[in-house]
C-alpha cells in the first residue's frame, strides 16, 4: 500500500467515524422531538378534557424546559397555560374544604384546621399540596387531589385508628405491666414515666407477637395515633366506669415531640407526655 493510499484509508475512517456520529445526533435530536411531540399532545388532550390534575403535572415535567429551549415561541403560550391552570386548580383547592365539612358533617365527626393541613375525627392528620396535587391522610400518600380517592382514603384511615378491637382492662393492664418495667429502670420519686417509653415497648411487644404485622402494608407495627385513640378509649371507659381500678392519670410534658393527643368525653383534645397509676382513695 502507497503512502498516498495510507492517507485515503485514514480519511475514510475518519469521515465515516464522523458520519456515524451525525447520524446518532440526527436520531437522538428525532427522539427527542418525538418525545417533545408526544408531551404536547397530553398538554392538549388534558386541556380540553379540563383535566386540571394531569395539566399541573405535566407542567412539572423537565420535558417542559427542553420543549421552550428548541422552541423559544412557546413561552408566551405557557405562560397563558400556566395562568389558567393556576386557576382553575385554587377553584378545585378552594372546593376541597366544602368536601370535607359534607363529609364530616355526614359522618358526625369533628374537623379541624384549614387547608393545607386539616384533622378529621380528632386524630386523623391530612395534609395537602396544592402545588405538587399530593394529598397525605394519615398513613396514605395519593398523588392526586381526587376528592373520592381522598375520600376512600379518609374512611380506610378512620377504621384503622378508631375501629381496632380494644379492651380498655386489657389495655390498662398492659400499660401497668410497661409502667412497671419501665419505673424498675428508671425509678421517679413522683412515679411519672414517660408515654413515649411506654409507646416504643407496646410496639415492639406487638411486632413480636405478630410477625405478619407488615401485611396491608404497615411500616410500624403500632402507629403513635392508634396509641392516641387506645389512650383517649381507656379515658372514656374509666369516666364512665366501663374500667376498674387501678386507673391510670396522664400528665403533660414540655416537649411537644414527646406528647401524645388524647380525645376527652366532652370532645376536647389535650396532649400528655407522662403516666401512672392512679392512687385510690381510702
Amino acid at each position: 500500500m502507497t503512502f498516498m493510499d495510507n492517507n485515503e484509508s485514514s480519511l475514510a475512517k475518519l469521515i465515516s467515524s464522523e458520519l456515524e456520529y451525525l447520524l446518532k445526533q440526527v436520531e437522538a435530536d428525532i427522539k427527542q422531538r418525538n418525545s417533545t411531540k408526544k408531551y404536547l399532545s397530553h398538554i392538549r388532550k388534558a386541556f380540553e378534557e379540563s383535566d386540571t390534575e394531569t395539566l399541573n403535572r405535566l407542567l412539572l415535567r423537565q420535558l417542559k424546559d427542553r420543549l421552550l429551549t428548541s422552541y423559544p415561541t412557546a413561552k408566551e403560550i405557557f405562560e397563558k397555560l400556566s395562568i389558567d391552570v393556576k386557576r382553575r386548580s385554587e377553584q378545585v383547592f378552594s372546593s376541597l374544604f366544602t368536601r370535607f365539612q359534607e363529609y364530616c358533617s355526614n359522618n358526625k365527626i369533628s374537623l379541624h384546621g384549614k387547608l393545607p393541613k386539616l384533622f378529621v375525627d380528632y386524630l386523623l392528620e391530612v395534609e395537602m399540596d396544592e402545588n405538587k396535587q399530593t394529598a397525605k391522610i394519615g398513613t396514605i400518600f395519593l398523588k392526586t387531589l381526587d376528592w373520592e380517592k381522598i375520600r376512600v382514603a379518609i374512611d380506610r384511615e378512620r377504621h384503622r385508628i378508631w375501629e381496632r378491637e380494644f379492651d380498655p382492662t386489657s389495655f390498662r393492664d398492659h400499660l401497668l405491666n410497661v409502667y412497671l418495667e419501665i419505673i424498675k429502670v428508671k425509678p421517679n420519686p413522683v412515679g411519672w414515666v414517660r408515654l413515649e417509653g411506654v409507646y416504643q415497648s407496646l410496639k415492639r411487644d406487638i411486632q413480636q407477637k405478630n410477625p405478619n404485622w407488615k401485611k396491608g402494608g404497615r411500616l410500624v407495627p403500632y402507629y403513635k395515633d392508634e396509641f392516641s385513640a387506645d389512650l383517649s378509649k381507656l379515658w372514656e371507659a374509666q369516666i364512665s366506669r366501663k374500667s376498674g381500678s387501678p386507673h391510670i392519670e396522664l400528665s403533660g410534658i414540655r416537649d411537644p415531640r414527646l406528647s401524645y393527643k388524647v380525645v376527652l368525653p366532652d370532645g376536647q383534645i389535650q396532649s400528655y407526655g407522662h403516666m401512672r397509676p392512679k392512687k385510690e382513695e381510702t
